[in-house]
Formats: structure tokens, C-alpha cells, sequence
């Protein structure tokens, strides 16, 4: 070959390779990157979700304003979401045995019916955890099968940060559910009281407080103002009473007696305890029989709302401890035998940390704060318990007072 050849060579190779890298760049730049998942709120309302990315797209549900959800994956003009995780499918029973599939492609419907459409398919050995539904008896329902995802216009959905959020925004919606509802079960004793001792302004604050801890959940807000409306017209409604009762009295005093209910103002009245920092601090267990070495999160959770169902108690119960009161859930105790296992559901007004199984059968919803249950996790146990109420999920609900010694 001719020497004088091998620096056309040289040159004529660096151009093809410089071409070709441009040719990558522009591949790249073409938009052929790797979606990033992310955290997105919605910001319309009775926003549609639908089964897929088109307006044809049967509709599952619209969401509400507010509302936070995973974004893994989008096509055109649509996000792909992760279903809620309360969110529940249907599968024919015949295709399950023993909490397997026992057929290939079978179809995974939104409802219990043969119409309804269909948003995932399983395989034989495919694991499903199943729920006989009285109603429809020749269905299971099943969680929604991993993988489901359901799309929403992107128009109605901002991105609000890294998609790990979503978990922690769970978390924060049950911790302030779980106060709301002692707030609630708090004012429920208060108002047992004589009226001349309800102590309004408390309860008023109670969920102002919740409100305050928790800034980025706009209906904790709407259901905590609502919450305090309902309480002014009910303490309204008491102080009509106790005044008609009073009506025997002179003019006078029933007058001079109005007056002194009218000039009522929560900021004039003196500071008491804030109840919910008073609830806070029996998480040091001294109130508490029978409290392990160990004190879980998941335990101290409930305690608010175990000393609010104290306080209702010791109306009928004065002058008795907390002790007294689950020596008296013991009299009356339930026993249930079953393995225990871990109920981590992110939903609203959840019944407990934990579920109790038998034959592969979830029986029951529990929770604790005398028995670490994570350390039962797996295990068939024999346990005393009291009902509490399941916040109409599909099981009972019930506190364990203790395991059973075999």
C-alpha cells in the first residue's frame, strides 16, 4: 500500500468516528433517557383516572384535589400512577387454589363481573392473597396485582418532589387520622361531663394543634374546622338545655346567669394543659400495665388513643387507674388463636398494625401497646384480646391484652 495513503486514512477515520458520536448525542437528545419516577399531587378536581393513556381509557375513580401519588412512567400527553394502595381487584374462583393461580392468562378485573374490565392478567403459580366477598361468591377479591398502572392527564398533575415522598406523606395521613380521632373520642368524654365543667376552649385547641402539626395536609384542616363548628354548636345546644333547666329560678339569676355564658371567650379563659401534649408524655409507659423494656413506634402510635378511651372509662369508674381498666378488659376478654403478620397498608382510618391469619384467612386487625407484636410476626399464638372498633374494614378489630402461655 502507498505510505502516502495512511494520513488520508487517519483523517477519514476520525471523521466517520465523530459522526458517529453525534449520531448518539442526537439519539439521546431525541428523547430516548430513562423516565424518573416522581411524587405528583393532583391539581384539579374529580380528576379521571383511567385504565389507559387515551380519553377511550375506561374510568376507574376521579380524584379528589390534593391527592399525592407515584409517577413511574408516562406516554404522551398521560402519567402512569400507581393505584391506592386500599385499591382491590377481582379474580374468578375457580382459576385459585390454595392461594395460587391454577391457570395461564387469567384475568384480573376492576369488579366482580365478567363486563368489567380488565386491568391485569396472572399466570399459573402466581401467589394471591384472597377475600370471598359474601356478595359475590363466585369471585375473590385480591389486592391489585404488582406492576398495575393507571393514567392520569398531565395537565392535572404537578410534581412535587422525589418519589419517596409518598410514603412518608402515608405515614403523616395516618399519624393525623389517628389524632383526629382521640381529639374526637377526647370530646366525646368532655361533653359526659356537667355542663358547667366542659371545658370548650381545651377541646377547641386540641384540634387547632392538629391542624398546626401538620400544615401540608389540606383536609386535616377542612375536617378539624369542621370538627371545632360542630363542638360550638353542640356546647350551644348544652347551654340551651342547662338554661331551660334552670328555669325554675328567678329572672334574675337566669339572666345574670346567660350573661355570664354569653361573655364566653376562648382567649380570655386561662391556659390548661394542652391535652395532646399530656398524651404525648404517657408514652413514658408509667400509666401503662404491664409495658415491655422495648416500646415500638407502631406501639406508642396507639397510646393516645388507649388513654382517650381510659379517660371515657373512668367517667363511670372514678378513682380507678388505668390499671383497673384493663383488669376489667381482662374479665371481659376475648381469645383468638392465629399467626400473626404485618399489616403495612398505607390507608386512612387504618385498625391496626398487624392482621391474625388462620388457614391462610385473614380474621382479625390488631394492635398494642402491652405486646410488641412485630416480635410475633410468623408465629401461631394463642392470644387474649378486646375488641376495638375496625372503622369499617372488613374484620374485627381488637387490642391484645396478652399472649397466651402454652
Amino acid at each position: 500500500m502507498n505510505r502516502n495513503l495512511f494520513p488520508f486514512l487517519f483523517v477519514f477515520s476520525l471523521v466517520c468516528c465523530t459522526l458517529s458520536a453525534k449520531t448518539v448525542v442526537s439519539a439521546n437528545e431525541q428523547g430516548q433517557t430513562s423516565f424518573v419516577s416522581f411524587t405528583g399531587k393532583i391539581v384539579g378536581d374529580k380528576v379521571r383516572m383511567r385504565l389507559s393513556p387515551n380519553l377511550e381509557g375506561h374510568i376507574v375513580n376521579e380524584l379528589p384535589k390534593g391527592d399525592i401519588y407515584a409517577i413511574v412512567t408516562e406516554q404522551e400527553d398521560y402519567y402512569g400512577l400507581l393505584p391506592p394502595k386500599e385499591s382491590k381487584a377481582y379474580i374468578y374462583r375457580t382459576y385459585v387454589l390454595d392461594n395460587k393461580v391454577e391457570a395461564e392468562h387469567v384475568n384480573v378485573r376492576l369488579s366482580p363481573s365478567t363486563e368489567a374490565p380488565i386491568v391485569a392478567q396472572l399466570n399459573s403459580g402466581d401467589n394471591v392473597n384472597v377475600k370471598l366477598t359474601p356478595q359475590h361468591s363466585k369471585w375473590y377479591e385480591i389486592s391489585m396485582p404488582a406492576g398495575t398502572v393507571f393514567w392520569v392527564a398531565k395537565e392535572y398533575v404537578e410534581n412535587i418532589g422525589s418519589v419517596d415522598y409518598v410514603e412518608k406523606y402515608h405515614e403523616r395521613v395516618n399519624e393525623a387520622n389517628q389524632l383526629l380521632a382521640t381529639a374526637d373520642l377526647i370530646a366525646q368524654t368532655e361533653f359526659r361531663k356537667k355542663f358547667q365543667e366542659v371545658d370548650l376552649t381545651r377541646l377547641l385547641k386540641n384540634f387547632d394543634k392538629i391542624a398546626k402539626d401538620y400544615p401540608d395536609l389540606e383536609y386535616v384542616h377542612e375536617k378539624a374546622s369542621l370538627r371545632k363548628a360542630e363542638l360550638e354548636k353542640e356546647y350551644c345546644n348544652c347551654k340551651i338545655a342547662f338554661l331551660e333547666g334552670k328555669a325554675g329560678q328567678s329572672a334574675m339569676e337566669v339572666e345574670t346567669l346567660s350573661a355570664k355564658l354569653s361573655n364566653y371567650n376562648a382567649d380570655e379563659i386561662e391556659e390548661t394543659t394542652d391535652p395532646l401534649t399530656s398524651m404525648k408524655e404517657i408514652q413514658a409507659a408509667s400509666l401503662v400495665l404491664d409495658f415491655p423494656e422495648k416500646v415500638t413506634d407502631k406501639m406508642k402510635v396507639w397510646q393516645p388513643l388507649e388513654f382517650a378511651r381510659f379517660q371515657a372509662w373512668s367517667t363511670d369508674h372514678q378513682e380507678l387507674s388505668l390499671e383497673n381498666f384493663y383488669g376489667d378488659e381482662r374479665l371481659n376478654a376475648d381469645e383468638l388463636q392465629g399467626i400473626v403478620e404485618p399489616f403495612n397498608t398505607l390507608v386512612k382510618y387504618k385498625p391496626g398494625d398487624f392482621i391474625l391469619t388462620s388457614n391462610g384467612q385473614t380474621v382479625a386487625y390488631l394492635y398494642s401497646t402491652h405486646v410488641n407484636l412485630q416480635d410475633l410476626v410468623g408465629k401461631k399464638v394463642g392470644l387474649k384480646v378486646s375488641e376495638r372498633d375496625n372503622n369499617n374494614f372488613a374484620f374485627p378489630a381488637y387490642y391484645v391484652l396478652e399472649v397466651q402461655k402454652k
